[in-house]
Formats: structure tokens, C-alpha cells, sequence
């Protein structure tokens, strides 16, 4: 399917240009073009990544490898740089993309040689510790993903309902001892009754 944009290419180079020379911000960068921070900032690692001419119009979707998405998720779970370090180096174009492959990987399934959104196959789920590297990556970074509304929700329904904290230790020592349990010592069925960790040794070492 093609893309279509309301931005012409060499607008977007203009604006991006006028960015980095400093005479725009991000914010304003968006308003005069209409659109929302994401895109600009989607502009921006797209014409650092690949110059000028990364921002001409697509006329199809880019197609990824399965060996570079398992890489690039790999790389960003393992605390190797930031959203926009790692769609950088991967020349991923937009992040919607990278965290729909995180998402999807989230949910226990392995990437396919598709295009941007893919299908995939089972595979496994991120710890908690990764997703609240998701998180505090998208707070860091002025972003609103679904991945920081799912941690939420699970820390809520798990951590927090009917119980109540006497103090500021005891939460950070029963999240503690949450974690510890579900990803070192509780064995799940649908991961071949294995812990999560140590599905997840397994997975890196077949990737």
C-alpha cells in the first residue's frame, strides 16, 4: 500500500534543517507543519540516519528482516540506547514501528520477514524489569506508547489492589521480591515449564 503524505519531501528536509540549525523547535517544528512531535521527530532520525533523501515519499513499505528486528529489539530490551539511538542505527523509520515489534514481542511472539508491522510467531514475554525500561524511556523522552499504559495496568491489578503500604520501603521491596519471583523462580506452562529468565537465555542463544 502506498504512503501519502500532506508534507512534500523537501518541506520536511527544510524544516528538519531548520531544527537542527536551531532556529526551530520540535514543537514548533510540528505546529507550523501540522502535525504532531512524533512525526517531526520521526523526520529527524530518518534525515540523521540517511541525509536528505531518507525523507522522500515511500511508495511502499519498507520491508525489515526477521534478523534485524530480533536484533534491534534485543539491542533496545538489553539497554543498549534509546528509542531513537536504536531506530538510528537499524534505519528503522518510524517509532510506532519499532514499539509495535516490541509490543508483539511482548506478547510472546517472534518477528517474521514481513514489512514494517508484521506477523509473527510465538516466541516469548519481556520481563517486568523491561518493560519499566520502556517506560521510563518514553517518560524520558516526552512519549505516550500503549507499553507504559499495559505496565501500569499489570502493576495495578497485580501489585496494588486490595493491598495497602505502610511505607515507601515496603513498596519498592514487594516490587522487588515481584519481580525476582515471576522472572527467576516462577515456571510457566507456556513457556515449556520454564521461568521467564531462563526462556529468555534460551531465546538469545537461538536467535
Amino acid at each position: 500500500m502506498s504512503r501519502k503524505s500532506k508534507i512534500d519531501a523537501v518541506e520536511k528536509v527544510k524544516i528538519v534543517e531548520q531544527y537542527l540549525n536551531g532556529e526551530l523547535s520540535q514543537k514548533g517544528a510540528a505546529k507550523i507543519c501540522g502535525v504532531n512531535k512524533r512525526c517531526v521527530q520521526d523526520w529527524i532520525r530518518i534525515y540523521k540516519a540517511k541525509r536528505p533523501t531518507g525523507l522522500l515519499t515511500s511508495k511502499t513499505n519498507r520491508s525489515y528482516s526477521k534478523e534485524l528486528k530480533l536484533q534491534a529489539v534485543h539491542a533496545y530490551l538489553s539497554r543498549q540506547g534509546s528509542l531513537d539511538e536504536i531506530c538510528v542505527k537499524f534505519r528503522i523509520r518510524h517509532h510506532s514501528q519499532f514499539m509495535n515489534w516490541i509490543g508483539m514481542y511482548n506478547e510472546g511472539k517472534e518477528l517474521k520477514e514481513l514489512t514494517g508491522g508484521s506477523a509473527m510467531k510465538k516466541a516469548r514475554k519481556t520481563t517486568l524489569e523491561e518493560r519499566i525500561c520502556i517506560v521510563k524511556d518514553c517518560l524520558e523522552h516526552d512519549r505516550n506508547y500503549g507499553a507504559m499504559e499495559g505496565f501500569w495496568g499489570i502493576l495495578k491489578r497485580e501489585m496494588y489492589y486490595g493491598k495497602r503500604f505502610t511505607s515507601k520501603e515496603e513498596l519498592i521491596q514487594r516490587i522487588q521480591n515481584y519481580i525476582e519471583y515471576h522472572n527467576y523462580r516462577r515456571m510457566q506452562r507456556k513457556l515449556h515449564i520454564m521461568t521467564p529468565m531462563a526462556f529468555h537465555e534460551l531465546t538469545l542463544q537461538a536467535a
